[in-house]
C-alpha cells in the first residue's frame, strides 16, 4: 500500500553506499511536504505565477520581477507535485506525517 511519506524517485546529492558513490539518479528521494503544506504551495504557486499575467498588483509590470515571481510559482506548484522539497531535505524539515 502507497504511504504518504514513501520512496519516490531520485535524491538530488550523493552518497556513499557499500564503499561505492551513487550518483545523483541512483539516490532515492523521499517525500518531505504533507498535505497542508502541499495545498498551500499550489495556492501560492498558482497566485505567484497568474499574477504577473494579470498586472495585479501593479508591481508587477517590471518584467524580471514577473519573472522571478512566475519562475517561483513553477517551483512550488512542482515541489508540491512531486511531494519533495530540496531545501527541506537540507534543512532535515518533513511536514509529512508518518
Amino acid at each position: 500500500m502507497h504511504q504518504p511519506c514513501d520512496f519516490i524517485t531520485d535524491a538530488p546529492r550523493s552518497e556513499v553506499h557499500g564503499g561505492q558513490k551513487q550518483s545523483v539518479m541512483e539516490m532515492e528521494m523521499t517525500a518531505n511536504l504533507g498535505n497542508l503544506d502541499r495545498v498551500a504551495r499550489v495556492i501560492l504557486g498558482l497566485a505567484l505565477f497568474i499574477a504577473p499575467l494579470l498586472n495585479v498588483p501593479a508591481i508587477w509590470s517590471g518584467s524580471i520581477l514577473a519573472y522571478v515571481s512566475m519562475a517561483a510559482g513553477v517551483v512550488f506548484v512542482a515541489t508540491a507535485f512531486f511531494r519533495f522539497c530540496p531545501l527541506y531535505r537540507l534543512l532535515g524539515v518533513s511536514t509529512c506525517k508518518l
